[in-house]
């Protein structure tokens, strides 16, 4: 009996020690600069810093509030955007513009190599046309004034592609929905409720998240394409207005959201295979995106 204690022993001090081996061996990448901005001719510049941490640091990432963040327009510089003193936003005062190439570069951190990054706006996308077909809605006003639905509709949109480009696109719907900025407020505040869309279409990526579906033109490039997709959602009311984009993204953005995407969903597996989320900030980590965004309104 003591024979098989001291050979358990044993066996449970080697696998100790080669897990210990394994921690110390793990190689530590030195820590680099993460930005993130993405261009959107409706929006001013707005770009956040961090810092990355190796995979065994637990600590919070830490916001970098004392960068010095220019955008160059053209080979000019067109402004350096100023530190908002929290969280690591850093904002500008003009707008990109459809057909020019920026470069962002961000410097003067103590300890960490400068990091940039070029890209241009995409053109926005033809969206033609939505339809919808209802599969199944229920509504009713209950005795004291209440009112509940549900409905399950069938989108169909049709998209006019360019086909003097590679084009990159991204598919969304959503409706107004209100809230009370504080439990004693009368002031309602209005946002966009995105709907969960579904699809069995093998032209949208599996990759695509549930409320952005993401297709691209290789196999219809130059063609009017239909693409269909799913929603079911709750309090519904007749009349309710259902708004449509379609984003037209750059290469760098679609590359972003589909390794990004891909990563969340085998986060959570050991055993599946570890997904570089793509980044195009030279020294450093991030993403400096463009998107432009075409939009539909249909009442249901």
């Amino acid at each position: 009996m003591k024979k098989y204690i001291a050979l358990i022993l044993s066996m449970y001090l080697f696998l100790a020690c080669e897990k210990v081996e394994s921690i110390v061996d793990f190689p530590m990448v030195p820590s680099k600069l993460v930005a993130n901005c993405e261009m959107n001719e409706d929006s001013v510049w707005m770009l956040q810093l961090s810092k990355s941490l190796s995979v065994l640091d637990n600590a919070e990432i830490k916001k970098i509030d004392t960068a010095k963040v220019k955008v160059y327009e053209d080979g000019q510089l067109l402004e350096v955007l100023q530190s908002a003193g929290s969280e690591g936003l850093y904002f500008g005062q003009s707008k990109p513009k459809s057909d020019k190439l920026y470069r962002i570069s961000v410097d003067g951190v103590t300890g960490f190599d400068s990091i940039y990054a070029e890209g241009r706006l995409p053109e926005k996308a033809y969206l033609k046309d939505v339809e919808s077909t209802v599969i199944d809605s229920f509504y009713q006003t209950d005795d004291w004034g209440y009112s509940y639905g549900y409905m399950d509709v069938e989108f169909t949109f049709t998209i006019e592609d360019n086909p003097n480009i590679e084009n990159f696109y991204g598919i969304r719907a959503y409706r107004l929905d209100t809230f009370y900025l504080d439990i004693d407020s009368t002031q309602l505040e209005v946002y966009k409720q995105y709907l969960s869309l579904e699809f069995d279409d093998p032209i949208f990526e599996e990759s695509s998240s549930w409320n952005l579906l993401l297709l691209k033109d290789a196999i219809f490039n130059g063609q009017t394409v239909k693409v269909k997709a799913n929603t079911y959602y709750y309090d519904y009311r007749p009349g309710v207005n259902i708004y449509f984009e379609c984003i037209s993204f750059n290469e760098a953005a679609y590359l972003y959201k589909v390794s990004y995407a891909t990563h969340l969903n085998v986060a959570n597996n050991p055993f599946a295979e570890p997904v570089q989320v793509y980044s195009n900030f030279e020294n450093g980590y991030g993403i400096l995106s463009g998107m432009a965004i075409t939009e539909k309104v249909m009442p249901l």
